[in-house]
């Protein structure tokens, strides 16, 4: 929920769909038991991630497939709590430095994939000599912006502008 529904609910269906794979190939499942997943709904707010992360510390053994633009509200809760993390990505440096916590989708230097740099660079020679960065202007994507844009430095990006754009605005035109 939150001001986008269903955002993030590919994450969800993602953990859904290997549970029912996992509970399906593993007759004995983890030690005579099998998986089953109780979804969360952060609502889009740190408010939210904190009351759902305390949720899932009394009824779970741990947080699977997280994806939220705004995940720093229950970070320190998971780490008071031992829950284990393992999200998607996190996105915020609350998540990132939360000692239970684990983005599989690194968004923190040094560990952002160099694949898609890579990938530019080899099907357009030379784009990335003159390129821009343009995101939605949030706390987290400025977080976010400032890592890739490190990231693709490494592979010769050169950066002529550096834009963040308004969550309600619509046309980039004007940048482009």
């Amino acid at each position: 929920s939150g001001p986008i529904g269903g955002l993030f609910s590919s994450a969800a269906q993602a953990v859904q769909a290997y549970v029912a794979y996992f509970n399906a190939t593993h007759a004995n499942g983890i030690c005579g038991r099998k998986l089953t997943v109780h979804s969360y709904d952060s609502q889009t707010s740190d408010s939210g991630d904190n009351q759902q992360t305390l949720t899932a510390c009394q009824a779970d053994f741990a947080l699977i497939g997280s994806v939220s633009a705004f995940d720093p509200g229950g970070a320190t809760s998971a780490a008071q709590c031992g829950i284990p993390d393992l999200r998607a990505v996190s996105t915020t440096r609350a998540r990132q430095t939360c000692s239970v916590c684990f983005g599989t989708d690194s968004q923190q230097l040094p560990l952002v994939p160099q694949v898609q740099p890579d990938f530019w660079n080899k099907q357009i020679p030379g784009a990335g000599t003159k390129a821009a960065f343009l995101y939605v202007d949030t706390g987290t994507t400025a977080q976010q912006a400032k890592s890739w844009e490190q990231a693709y430095a490494k592979d010769g990006f050169t950066w002529v502008l550096n834009q963040p754009i308004g969550i309600s605005e619509s046309n980039y035109t004007p940048y482009v």
